[in-house]
């Protein structure tokens, strides 16, 4: 049950997080280039196997 709920909130959290790094600041400012897409895709799933990387270590902390 604890997994799901990581999982829920790690799900929602990574949604945020790309919500709020893909919609500019103002809608003033032009939409990023595909390079620059690109990195913060890049960036994105660093983050995602870092957080997957934590799940796994607090799964196995909950497990013991």
């Amino acid at each position: 049950m604890a997994c799901q709920k990581n999982n829920y909130l790690l799900k929602a959290s990574l949604l945020s997080l790309s919500i709020s790094l893909v919609l500019p600041v103002h809608a003033e400012n032009p939409p990023p280039t595909l390079e620059e897409m690109w990195t913060i895709i890049q960036r994105q799933q660093q983050e995602i196997e870092q957080l997957k990387q934590q799940l796994q270590t607090t799964d196995q902390k909950l497990e013991q």
